[in-house]
């Protein structure tokens, strides 16, 4: 691994720290997982987390639960877990890919945020085989994930809205996200490009000189590298995953700009 490339990803890593809901799952959004960890309490759980989400790894502390954590880049771990020096917390951080993993036992609980998103379109099959395989019988995977429909399509509209904002994290957050969904999909591929979303909004300040500042704190504080995700509309997302999983049911937040795209899947084995 280059220093280079260590210190890109480290980069976005503490960027995307600085970040809020909808980036990171909200109250409500724990809200909506934490009885399904209730629920299996007595049985000591056997728990999995696809990536190293600080929330999910709260909720497992607040418990008292081992839990295992997957993500191919240590750096994202190392930096999230920066954030939970002062939490005692029962880990485990195996480096490998969500693709290729093969752990040693299988999970009541599997949980990933915005993992499938992460995912191209056209390795998602071999994705979910693979989280199948690591899942007990009646186990769970739980999923936010962010999908797309056309009336978020709206341009360039989103910049009026910052015109008198307070800036805050926030805001920050809110922005970033209207950036990459306004200027950075690519309806065609059905992929956002993150660097897209910001050099087009860059480009606005002309037409909108009140955007200066935000486009400046955006770039000090928020994710602008290349990096890119792949987005359905809802009902293409629901029908992908009900060919590979059974869907019990689907739940939204309400706590934050972006909620209604950001559906949780409660998923099990067929």
């Amino acid at each position: 691994m280059t220093k280079a490339y260590t210190q890109s990803w480290k980069k976005f890593a503490e960027q995307y720290l600085y970040t809020v809901s909808p980036s990171t799952p909200s109250k409500q959004d724990m809200k909506i997982i934490e009885p399904y960890v209730k629920k299996i309490l007595k049985k000591k759980p056997d728990i999995l987390i696809l990536g190293c989400t600080i929330a999910y790894r709260k909720l497992m502390a607040k418990y008292n639960l081992h839990v295992d954590m997957v993500d191919i880049n240590k750096i994202m771990y190392k930096v999230n877990t920066s954030a939970l020096t002062d939490i005692k917390r029962k880990e485990k951080f195996i480096q490998d890919n969500w693709f290729t993993m093969r752990l040693k036992k299988k999970y009541d609980l599997i949980l990933g945020d915005f993992v499938i998103n992460n995912i191209p379109l056209n390795m998602r099959d071999k994705f979910y085989k693979n989280v199948k395989k690591h899942l007990k019988d009646g186990g769970l995977f739980i999923t936010r994930v962010y999908n797309f429909g056309i009336k978020n399509k709206i341009g360039e509209k989103f910049i009026k809205e910052y015109k008198n904002k307070a800036v805050t994290r926030r805001a920050l957050s809110e922005l970033w996200w209207d950036s990459i969904f306004q200027f950075g999909f690519n309806t065609k591929t059905k992929v956002l490009h993150n660097r897209k979303g910001f050099l087009e909004l860059k480009k606005q300040v002309k037409k909108y000189p009140y955007m200066k500042k935000w486009v400046r704190l955006y770039e000090e504080r928020l994710p602008i590298t290349k990096k890119s995700w792949a987005v359905l509309t809802d009902s293409q997302q629901e029908k992908e995953l009900k060919k590979q999983f059974k869907l019990i049911t689907t739940k939204y937040a309400k706590d934050y700009k972006y909620h209604e795209i950001c559906p949780t899947y409660i998923l099990s084995r067929k």
